[in-house]
């Protein structure tokens, strides 16, 4: 199967698609997907033809995503682009830019914390990275890391302190945009994957393909451990035999694998090759289990396996293969370390294992080697924008000197940058400096700097500028409504715009949406499950008038569905009232106040105060008016917002 992968820009919009089941839709070929062991990271690779991509959708800085029905979804950041007039390949890399690019500072505690602990302490961000699975949350360890370390690696090191495996799972929307990545935190002594040991992969018989490398520089078969003190296993009388494993005085010894490896220039009964080992345990029950552990991973050579072609099994499934070229036969229990898979090309599929006691939290040195090199590489630098006179114009007057500011840490690396300036995504200037007037643009435009070195990308800010009339305070009010599935959580498709089961609204002086779902104040419309478990349906939706006594709270009035005139000494509160059935239920959005009527009434008060004044009653007049209009815009616009709900209402009602 060869799946269909969403091109996105780097705000995670869909610009487009990679998809070989269409005719006319720009294909990929010489493709491979390479999955790593630890945190379950992978890098993609392909080609293109040029010809197919006019617009050059890809490149860096842009995110690539899919979904497979056996291996689950991805989202990779695209990190090198070659393109010439035939060809264009590309890589990207799983995870997100944070972890690769941030850095957390060192760290000393006084005392010990937990997993979770370290995570608040370091002031992770939970937006979008989320933990899932913890099963090591009964743990509380003392740690201290002296330098500064990206975000992946201190994770990978706190991992390690933990005795802990970590995977990293993304979860897509609807759109193919990143939703959120999920990070399972496993016990070493499992890990991820799955336990196929059931499963027995025989060297040389029936896989085709293979190369094993063969390690016995570490080996020992027989462990001689010290604890506490010096304490030893002598004496120990509740040691039982295990994988023909036994305890002779203080030394455990594995008799097959002695027979394997016999010791050269020992006694002839005694041909054990003993290991000094110590652990910092005071119990000898524990001294026992830890060394008889220590001893089955070292008696036994270090093999990796390469086996080409496909093999049903996963990252960190663990499997047992049989090994013909040791007498007596050798069984030994691997993982899946590596994978290399080829959606266009199955014959270069390639599984790479390693013993099982051997791999737990093992980072390749390619992954590592490519890390190292995409953090220096594409290192991104915090960004953000200094304002003379701010961003907002009252009356169409004034102007702005918009600075950019790059920083890395406390730095200033601000001239270290080509600084290229942008309005409405339309490259206008170049320079540290950006001059804006209120008569570059009508109500709002949108100006942001990209950073530049190198031919990369290093950083990019953006803001938006405003044009304001004369209102009560010259602040405009604005009403913005979007949709969720999730009570709020998140944004349906579209940034919002798209209707789903819950309704959110808030507003505010800002023309621009937040893209924050928690300032919305939110509704269901589709209703809950009832009592009989049938789901609720939503009969109608209302938008409710309150004039108030009070700009604090609703009261002196009463709920009405007619939009008021202005009153002297009143103020405007508004809700959306949802009703439902099966069984009955009612629902109100959290009431805001109307600031816009507001303004109206007080243009309405400055044209009759100024009637005296033919000329000042005309203007005031004409301000009356626009306001009066605007706030009854806001009415209609309302209105407008839940007209597709209700005239769904309708239908389903008329079905």
């Amino acid at each position: 199967m060869t799946p269909r992968i969403a091109i996105l820009n780097c705000r995670d919009t869909p610009l487009g698609f990679l998809d070989n089941s269409q005719p006319g839709a720009m294909h990929y070929y010489d493709d491979c997907l390479h999955r790593y062991l630890s945190g379950n990271a992978y890098t993609f690779t392909f080609k293109v033809l040029s010809s197919q991509d006019p617009k050059e959708l890809l490149q860096v800085g842009n995110k690539l995503s899919f979904r497979h029905p056996e291996l689950g979804s991805f989202y990779l950041n695209i990190t090198t682009v070659e393109r010439d007039r035939d060809e264009t390949e590309v890589t990207a890399m799983g995870l997100t830019f944070e972890l690769l690019n941030e850095e957390i500072a060192a760290t000393k505690l006084d005392t010990a914390k937990s997993f979770m602990g370290y995570l608040d302490h370091w002031g992770f961000e939970r937006e979008k990275l989320k933990v899932g699975l913890n099963e090591v949350s009964d743990k509380s360890i003392k740690n201290e890391w002296t330098g500064n370390e990206t975000v992946l690696k201190r994770l990978f090191s706190l991992a390690t302190v933990f005795d802990a495996e970590l995977e990293f799972i993304p979860f897509l929307n609807d759109d193919f945009s990143l939703n959120k990545l999920v990070m399972n935190i496993y016990r070493s002594d499992h890990g991820m994957g799955h336990d196929k040991r059931d499963i027995t992969l025989r060297y040389s018989d029936g896989i085709e393909g293979i190369t094993k490398t063969s390690d016995i520089s570490e080996l020992i078969t027989a462990i001689r451990p010290t604890g506490k003190d010096g304490m030893m296993l002598s004496g120990y009388t509740h040691a039982r035999e295990s994988d023909g494993c036994y305890l002779s005085n203080s030394d455990i010894r594995s008799p097959s694998a002695r027979d394997r490896f016999p010791s050269q220039v020992a006694d002839k009964d005694d041909n054990y090759i003993v290991g000094m080992w110590s652990c910092d345990v005071d119990s000898k029950e524990m001294l026992y289990g830890r060394a008889l552990a220590e001893l089955r991973k070292k008696s036994v050579p270090k093999l990796s396996y390469d086996i080409d072609g496909y093999i049903n099994v996963s990252i960190g499934d663990r499997v047992t293969i049989e090994d013909t070229q040791f007498t007596p036969k050798l069984y030994v229990q691997c993982r899946v370390v590596e994978q290399e898979i080829s959606f266009t090309d199955p014959t270069k599929n390639k599984t790479t294992f390693d013993n099982f006691t051997e791999v737990q939290s093992q980072l390749s040195s390619s992954i590592i080697s490519q890390m190292n090199a995409l953090i220096e590489k594409y290192k991104q630098y915090q960004c953000g924008i200094a304002s003379s006179s701010g961003t907002s114009f009252k009356n169409g007057e004034g102007e702005t000197v918009l600075q950019a500011i790059v920083r890395d840490g406390a730095a200033d690396k601000t001239d270290d940058f080509e600084i290229r300036w942008f309005k409405d995504g339309v490259q206008i200037s170049t320079g540290k400096t950006l001059t804006v007037s209120s008569k570059d643009f009508d109500q709002t435009a949108s100006y942001r700097f990209e950073a530049w070195k190198n031919g990369q990308l290093h950083g990019q800010y953006e803001l938006t500028t405003v044009n304001v009339s004369d209102g009560l305070d010259g602040q405009a009010d604005y009403l913005h409504i979007k949709w969720s599935n999730d009570g709020g959580v998140t944004f349906t498709a579209n940034n919002g715009s798209t209707p789903g089961d819950w309704m959110g609204q808030y507003h505010d002086s800002s023309p621009m949406d937040s893209p924050d779902p928690a300032d919305y104040t939110w509704v269901l419309v589709k209703g809950k499950d009832g009592t009989d478990g049938m789901t609720q349906k939503l009969v109608s939706m209302t938008t409710e008038y309150y004039l108030s006594t009070s700009d604090t709270e609703h009261i002196g009035g009463s709920w009405g569905t007619t939009y008021p005139d202005y009153a002297d000494g009143k103020y405007l509160w508004v809700r959306i009232k949802a009703v439902y059935e099966t069984p009955p239920a009612t629902a109100y959005t959290t009431p805001e106040l109307d600031k816009a009527w507001l303004n109206a009434g007080k243009a309405i008060q400055k044209a009759q105060t100024a009637a005296d004044s033919a000329a000042d009653a005309s203007q005031a007049a004409a301000d009356a008016v626009s306001q009066a209009n605007a706030a009854k815009a806001k009415a209609d616009d309302v209105a407008a917002e839940i007209a597709p709900i209700k005239t769904g209402v309708q239908e389903a009602k008329d079905a």
